[in-house]
């Protein structure tokens, strides 16, 4: 049984629990956040991430437009997804806010754990 509750919607869940660590980076803040998962919502959001973001692997480089709708880069966001007894998995977009800010509420990344803030960062995506 999780002792602490999915941060997607705060219940409780008989299964292990999954996490998935965040950092969105804007400007020189940067913003990271743990956000613990039931099963249902991390496959959920996975499959989200996938979608949405690229695997980080050495041929990954920086772009300065939205990997989404192509308007100004404003966010790099990063995730590390640690899926039960599998592999870690990095994945990467750069984005502009309007795009981090549907995406970040989409998958209630703001539910989760704030870790760290760096220089300043702040929810204001």
């Amino acid at each position: 049984m999780a002792v602490y509750p999915c941060d997607f919607d705060r219940r409780r869940y008989p299964l292990p629990q999954q996490s998935m660590y965040f950092t969105l980076v804007q400007g020189t803040s940067a913003d990271s956040y743990a956000v613990r998962l039931c099963p249902m919502h991390f496959k959920n959001i996975w499959e989200g991430v996938k979608l949405h973001m690229a695997e980080l692997d050495d041929g990954s480089s920086w772009s300065d437009d939205c990997e989404h709708c192509h308007a100004p880069r404003a966010v790099g966001m990063y995730v590390k997804v640690y899926p039960h007894n599998q592999e870690l998995t990095h994945y990467v977009v750069d984005l502009c806010a309007d795009c981090a800010g549907k995406l970040c509420q989409e998958w209630r990344i703001y539910n989760g754990r704030l870790l760290t803030s760096r220089s300043g960062g702040s929810n204001g995506i």
